[in-house]
């Protein structure tokens, strides 16, 4: 199922979003994934949606105030 908002593979459970992140991890060892992972800032986390109140894994990235956002 993915959330009607975000498209994201929706997960029903906290373990669900949880064991299928530590799969994701455990083949990130290709290249592809190496590479992907260079886009994202940050670990890979699991988190209820605000949406669809469901699970969905995603990347943690650092907070930045609006003032670090627009440096340049």
């Amino acid at each position: 199922m993915k959330c009607f908002e975000t498209g994201k593979q929706v997960y029903l459970t906290p373990q669900g979003a949880h064991d299928a992140l530590h799969t994701i991890k455990r083949k990130s060892a290709s290249a592809r994934s190496q590479r992907a992972a260079e886009w994202h800032p940050g670990s890979s986390t699991a988190y209820r949606c605000s949406f669809c109140n469901g699970w969905h894994i995603g990347h943690a990235t650092p907070k930045t105030t609006a003032k670090e956002r627009t440096r340049g």
